[in-house]
Order: structure tokens, then C-alpha cells, then sequence
């Protein structure tokens, strides 16, 4: 009986519990620091996995249905995936406000980005890429790493 459990539901499940909280973990500290840690992690914890469920597994089961499962296909798709949709969270997000910054860093003025609003764009889009590369790799070693598969 235990032969015949198929523990590749498994994996995979407990792949898709265990990476999200990984990449939210990843960005977090990436993002805001260690020492605020705790007032966004909620927050971005609910944002990926929410990502996860509308996204990130009908992905998967995309790449399940083509046999594209190999490690830089699974971890290329999960980065570039998740730059897109971050990417486009910024172009359809409401640009109606005319000044933010951070400091003496003016990020938007009069509606338009700024220099530093582009490179910050860009910091962000790498740091959910990167969070997103993480979260594919921890992903891949569980639901699909040959290590423990005795079968394999």
C-alpha cells in the first residue's frame, strides 16, 4: 500500500506551501530589512500566495501538461512570470498622484516618474524576480529534485 501512495502529490503540494512562504520571506528582508520584518510580512505573505493560487499553479500545470519540468524551466518561468506581473502591476496602477518620495528623493513629480522612481521601479522589479528565483528553486527540490526519489 505504501508503493502504491502517489507521494508525487505530495511533493508537489507541499511545494506549493513551503516556496511561497520562502520568496515571501526572501522579499521581505530584501526589501524592507530585518527590522521591518514583522509589519510587512503579512502582507506580502497574503500577495504571494494569492499570486500563487490565481497564477503560479495554473503556470504549473501548463508546464506539468508539456513535460517542461526541468529545473531552469521551472525556475525561469517562476522569475519571469513573476517579473511580468509585477511589471504590470505598475503600468495599470493608479498614477494619479503628482509628488511621492522617499527623503530628499523625489520618486514622482507632477504625475511623471523621476529618474529615481525609474531605478526604483527597476530595484523592485529585480528584488520580486530574485524572491521569485528562490521561491522556483525551493519549489523544484521538493516537487521535483531526484534526490529521495528512490524510483528515479
Amino acid at each position: 500500500m505504501e508503493k502504491d501512495f502517489p507521494w508525487c502529490i505530495v511533493r508537489i503540494l507541499t511545494g506549493f506551501v513551503i516556496a511561497p512562504i520562502v520568496a515571501s520571506i526572501s522579499y521581505t528582508v530584501m526589501a524592507f530589512g530585518v527590522s521591518l520584518f514583522f509589519p510587512f510580512i503579512f502582507y506580502v505573505a497574503g500577495g504571494v500566495f494569492l499570486a500563487t493560487l490565481l497564477i503560479f499553479v495554473p503556470v504549473y500545470i501548463g508546464l506539468l501538461w508539456r513535460r517542461w519540468l526541468s529545473f531552469w524551466r521551472v525556475v525561469g518561468t517562476g522569475s519571469l512570470v513573476a517579473f511580468v506581473l509585477f511589471f504590470l502591476l505598475f503600468l495599470v496602477n493608479d498614477q494619479s498622484f503628482t509628488s511621492m518620495g522617499a527623503g530628499s528623493v523625489e520618486y514622482v513629480v507632477d504625475g511623471r516618474l523621476t529618474t529615481a522612481g525609474y531605478i526604483n521601479l527597476f530595484k523592485g522589479t529585480m528584488l520580486v524576480t530574485l524572491a521569485a528565483a528562490i521561491g522556483s528553486v525551493v519549489f523544484w527540490l521538493i516537487a521535483h529534485s531526484p534526490l529521495g526519489h528512490p524510483e528515479r
